[in-house]
């Protein structure tokens, strides 16, 4: 299920650092739940992050990732500017070293689900989607011997069709 839809097949308009291949910090994703309908009583069991088409090429990434999902307690257009305020009943789904492969540089079409061009991370444990708006939490520690990041597709306010990003704080952890 790619989230938003609209971005299965074409780029979106921003990128992100993902906490642990690269930077340190911590990142939270708030999606509302009609964007998750087709997955309502299923497990969750991996999440993947595809590239930004405009990457420059980089050395093999690597580092620690925590990812924590939740119910939001805090509507995705109105989230708090304290990330503990906006979920409840967090599960770990996973814990440890996550890699990617490095960009090879910017591609000559729109960045697409293939092997090196995708980090997915399997879950150690699985989550029980019950539906509703949904909180990923990703806490992450890059390798100190590894200086590049793996921009992930993201969008930005202006390239968003339906729904809202808006953006509560500062990154944490030094970019």
């Amino acid at each position: 299920q790619v989230v938003p839809a609209a971005h299965q097949l074409s780029d979106a308009n921003s990128q992100l650092a993902l906490p642990g291949l690269g930077v340190d910090g911590r990142m939270q994703i708030l999606i509302d739940g009609s964007s998750l309908q087709p997955l309502v009583g299923r497990s969750l069991s991996s999440l993947s992050f595809r590239r930004n088409r405009f990457a420059e090429a980089t050395d093999k990434l690597g580092g620690e990732l925590k990812i924590r999902l939740s119910p939001a307690s805090q509507a995705v257009g109105s989230p708090s500017s304290s990330f503990a305020l906006n979920s409840t009943g967090a599960t770990t789904v996973f814990s440890g070293r996550v890699e990617a492969q490095a960009p090879d540089g910017i591609l000559p079409s729109a960045a697409s689900w293939r092997v090196g061009e995708v980090v997915e991370i399997d879950f150690s444990t699985l989550y029980p989607y019950a539906g509703g708006d949904l909180v990923i939490d990703l806490f992450g520690t890059r390798d100190p011997n590894l200086s590049s990041f793996f921009p992930i597709d993201a969008i930005s306010p202006e390239g968003l069709t339906a729904g809202s990003v808006t953006q509560v704080a500062d990154a944490c952890g030094a970019f």
